[in-house]
């Protein structure tokens, strides 16, 4: 996509024109002073500022620029003290500054998982009050607008994790009505907004909010609910190429659930989490390292135990956004980890609403 910006020292109507075949491509008013017009075609336009007293000036061979996606993170949704939530809040990475914007999600949801292309993201299934979504719902980044897609899941479901390869995204486990974990893997083509179950399957059945990693050429699945009265610690891979699931010799230094996870382009992370089945939540992280499939606890911990949060990531730092304390106690605060150093700190920037289970996707990652 393109736009076209510019000052003009009147209100005015601005109609551009596309010079390839002569069509109008944008007709809108603007106000004196800074305009910019975006969601064009590439290519040289003519453009025509009719200003309210009459007057009209032209221009023509001008030549619309591309675009740029600000990196962000947004945090879908979520559920705090007896409320869901339907809002989405963004998180600039090179400001730290985290805002509400005015589009939400179609319906009050949590425990979605999030995947994203390079211009879209999507939230796939959630539950409410015992009301399981099959929906997705994107979000575009240009113009942060969202709306439900025409694709759904094959099986309304929740507590599921998110990965993505550059085509395609894949919604993995996750429980249906009565709690009933699935072993299934469901994709979602970025070209065509088409979902479908894949062949391969995981190893055992799965949900509670396992962490989602992915590298260029592989997703990891780590930790989850395998029933109701046991977690796991275990990784499985799926590779993006031949959409193959193993079961990896590397585990979690624990069984746990309630992950949040982030990656760099060399490791993925789990950030804090749920011990076994009851409420204890942890603030330790594993890591994974993508050339080895190894895994370690690394020393760097969260400021407090937490569990449940958004993770959303740039290319230097991964973020923990939102998230539960041991008791139900909700959080609104942000932590970044910077890959780097691989250390943990609590920025400024919170959330709008104590929230946790929300799902999280990244624009523009630097």
């Amino acid at each position: 996509m393109a736009k076209i910006s510019g000052i003009i020292s009147d209100d005015a109507r601005l109609i551009i024109i596309k010079e390839s075949d002569w069509t109008i491509e944008s007709n809108t008013i603007k106000s004196a002073g800074a305009f910019e017009v975006i969601g064009l075609d590439s290519g040289t336009k003519t453009v025509i500022s009719r200003a309210t007293s009459g007057e009209c000036i032209g221009f023509g061979n001008v030549l619309a620029v591309a675009e740029s996606i600000i990196g962000k993170g947004y945090c879908f949704g979520g559920v705090g003290s007896s409320v869901w939530f339907a809002t989405i809040e963004n998180l600039d990475f090179v400001a730290e500054t985290s805002v509400q914007i005015s589009a939400t999600l179609d319906s009050q949801r949590e425990s979605g998982a999030g995947v994203n292309s390079s211009t879209k993201g999507y939230v796939m299934g959630g539950v409410r009050q015992g009301s399981y979504f099959s929906s997705i719902e994107d979000i575009v980044f240009l113009n942060e607008t969202s709306n439900a897609i025409s694709a759904t899941l094959n099986t309304a479901k929740y507590g599921a994790t998110g990965v993505n390869s550059s085509t395609k995204g894949y919604h993995i486990g996750g429980a249906s009505t009565g709690v009933v974990l699935s072993k299934v893997i469901e994709d979602l083509i970025f070209s065509n907004e088409t979902s479908t179950p894949i062949s391969a399957t995981l190893n055992v059945a799965k949900g509670g909010l396992p962490a989602g990693v992915n590298s260029s050429i592989k997703g990891y699945i780590m930790g989850g609910y395998i029933s109701l009265s046991n977690t796991t610690n275990t990784i499985e891979n799926l590779t993006f190429s031949s959409e193959a699931v193993s079961l990896i010799a590397a585990t979690l230094t624990r069984n746990k659930r309630g992950l949040t996870s982030v990656n760099s382009s060399s490791k993925g992370y789990a950030f804090g989490g749920v011990v076994g089945t009851g409420n204890t939540s942890i603030e330790e992280i594993d890591d994974l390292n993508f050339s080895t499939e190894t895994s370690d606890l690394i020393s760097a911990v969260l400021s407090i135990d937490k569990s449940n949060g958004a993770g959303v990531n740039s290319s230097a730092k991964g973020y923990m956004m939102g998230g539960v304390e041991y008791a139900l106690q909700p959080k609104n605060t942000i932590e970044s980890f910077n890959f780097n150093t691989e250390t943990c700190n609590v920025i400024s920037a919170t959330l709008d609403a104590y929230k946790w289970s929300s799902a999280g996707v990244q624009s523009g990652a630097l």
